[in-house]
C-alpha cells in the first residue's frame, strides 16, 4: 500500500502532476509514464540530473514517454474517475519497499 506521509514533498508533486497529466489526455488511470513525465518536467527534482548524469538524453526520454503514454486507452465522458494503475501501484510499493 502507497503511503503518502512516507513520500518526500517532491514525490507528492510528481504524483499530482502525474495525475494531471493523466486527466490531460484523458487516460483512466495513472501510469508510469505519466509520473515519468511528471519526474521530467519537474523544477528542482533529481530525475533530470541524475540521468544528465549517466549521459542519458533528456530529450529522447521525453519523447519516448510521451509516445509511450499517446498509446494508453482514453476513456470518455468528462466524469470519469481517474486511479492509479497496477503498474503504478507496484512501482511506488518498490520504491516504498526499497526506501524501508
Amino acid at each position: 500500500m502507497i503511503r503518502p506521509d512516507k513520500m518526500t514533498v517532491k514525490t507528492q508533486e510528481a504524483l499530482a502532476a502525474a495525475h494531471e497529466l493523466s486527466v490531460q489526455a484523458g487516460n483512466p488511470a495513472v501510469e508510469p509514464e505519466h509520473l515519468l513525465l511528471a519526474l521530467l518536467d519537474q523544477e528542482g527534482g533529481l530525475v533530470t540530473a541524475l540521468l544528465r548524469k549517466i549521459g542519458a538524453s533528456i530529450p529522447i526520454i521525453h519523447s519516448t514517454a510521451e509516445a509511450a503514454m499517446k498509446k494508453l486507452p482514453q476513456a470518455s465522458g468528462a466524469t470519469a474517475q481517474v486511479y492509479i494503475s497496477s503498474a503504478l501501484n507496484r512501482l511506488l510499493s518498490a520504491g516504498q519497499k526499497e526506501a524501508d
